[in-house]
This record gives structure tokens, sequence and C-alpha cells, in this order.
């Protein structure tokens, strides 16, 4: 069948069945897992970001490296809540009504930590309830566009892999099958993101 064409059309054939036929295997598994990993990295950014507010005194002036995080602190001895960022009224009231009901229950029941994510029109909002203190609760926020970073920096890596494991070894191959190869995962792997994430 392969025949009719030219061994450069063969091989590149040859090559693209193989790519497809791994990143069908692969696919379904990625997608299995990688929901798992990504809420896993977000809530470490969180309480990474949550450290570095906590010990800069819960002051309204903090000034994290990452703007995308929002910080509130609930003050339990003087029931009020107040956010680390200069945001508007309504971005406030958003906010607000994602954790409120969470925060109310862990006051209540004085509980030490709550990790959640809920679903706000097209986006996802990750947020971590903390008590720090015999007094104040933090809570912090990211919205699900972070995580297209993530998401993007693991396709890279998962590209390097597959790059490393079918073009290395093949040193005496033309330099275009591996640019045709590098190319037709990195389309898949695009492709993935728009199918499972919209991005």
């Amino acid at each position: 069948m392969l025949t009719k064409y030219s061994l450069q059309k063969q091989l590149v054939i040859i090559f693209s069945i193989i790519a497809i036929g791994v990143l069908a295997i692969l696919l379904p598994i990625i997608d299995n897992n990688l929901t798992h990993v990504i809420d896993n990295e977000m809530y470490d950014v969180l309480t990474r970001s949550q450290n570095d507010f906590y010990s800069y005194d819960f002051s309204p002036d903090y000034a994290g490296s990452d703007k995308q995080i929002y910080h509130f602190t609930y003050n339990i001895n003087e029931d009020t809540l107040t956010t680390a960022q200069n945001i508007s009224a309504k971005k406030y009231q958003i906010l607000d009504y994602v954790f409120q009901n969470d925060l109310y229950k862990m006051v209540k029941k004085n509980k030490k930590k709550l990790q959640e994510k809920v679903k706000m029109q097209d986006q996802t909002v990750y947020y971590q309830i903390v008590k720090a203190d015999d007094s104040n609760y933090i809570i912090s926020l990211v919205y699900s566009d972070y995580s297209k970073t993530l998401i993007n920096n693991l396709k890279d890596q998962v590209i390097d892999i597959f790059y490393i494991a079918f073009y290395r070894g093949y040193r005496g191959s033309r330099s275009f099958y591996k640019l045709v190869g590098f190319h037709l995962i990195y389309n898949a792997f695009y492709f993935s993101d728009i199918v499972f994430y919209g991005y």
C-alpha cells in the first residue's frame, strides 16, 4: 500500500501513525489525571501565597508576586472581612459569595483548613481557607485561567519527553523527520487543550 509513495513520504506516514497511536492511548490517561494534577498544583500555589501573606502580617498593602491571587482576612473577634487588594465593590461581592458559606461553617465548627473549587460562569474559582491563629482566617482565591500556564508547562514537558524518547535515537535520520514528528505531537496536544479546556 505504501510502496507507491516515495521513501520520504513512507517514513512520514509511518511516523505519523506511530505518533497518533501513542497519543490516542495517552490522551485519555492524561485527561483523567491532569485535572487532579492541576487541582493539587493550584492549591499548592494558594498555600505558598498564603504563607507569604501571613508573613506580611495580613497587611492590606500586601503585594503578592502574582496579582491573580486574592487574599481576604476574617477576624473572628471583630466579625470583619478585609481584603489585601484594592478591588472594586462588585469584585468583593463576587469573591465573598464564593466562600462565605464555607467560612461560616468553618468558624462554627472551628475547622483548620478547607480547599474547594466552584464553577462561576465559564471559569472555575479555586479557594483555600486556613485558620491562621485564634482570631483570624485567611481566605485565598484564584481563577482557573491561572492554570493555563500550568497546563502549558506540563504540555511542554510531555513534548520534550516524546522528543527525547522517539527522535534522539534516530541520529542518522534527517532533521526533516524530527521536525515533522515534533510538530505532530505539538499540534495534537494543542488540540487536546481546546477539546478538554476550551483554550
